[in-house]
């Protein structure tokens, strides 16, 4: 069964009516699939260095960190990222974790924003410190 997990705009997070807690972030996470992201709101880089066919693969998991890579194409080439993750705490919108690049750079914090478990769909969102905007 494949798994997605889906980074978009906060109106769709608004739709569930549960909030996600932190195991079920560790579930979400917790596979050895492939977690196929199905829709992103923004753009990664610049609109000409986007990122298609993204998925993820964990390379570890423990209750407190999580370490993948990242798999993407940009014009036609395959690219692998590797990332560390520290599992955050609840916050009333759901947990969070906060990932860094291993090669360097700056940390972003992502929120859990719903999970559903039957369908292995979640919402993960971030705030952009440029706009202040929720991605």
């Amino acid at each position: 069964m494949l798994l997605f997990l889906v980074a978009v705009s906060l109106q769709i997070a608004d739709a569930s009516p549960q909030v996600p807690n932190i195991m079920d972030l560790l579930e979400a996470l917790n596979t050895t699939e492939k977690i196929w992201l199905g829709i992103r709101s923004y753009d990664w880089q610049e609109a000409s260095q986007r990122h298609n066919c993204v998925y993820i693969e964990k390379q570890t998991l423990t209750e407190t960190q999580y370490d993948f890579k990242q798999h993407y194409i940009i014009g036609g080439e395959l690219y692998v990222s590797e990332f560390h993750a520290v599992l955050g705490s609840q916050t009333p919108d759901g947990p969070t974790m906060n990932v860094t690049p291993k090669s360097g750079g700056e940390t972003i914090t992502y929120t859990l924003r719903t999970w559903k478990k039957a369908s292995k769909c979640g919402v993960l969102t971030y705030i952009n410190k440029n706009t202040g905007e929720t991605q």
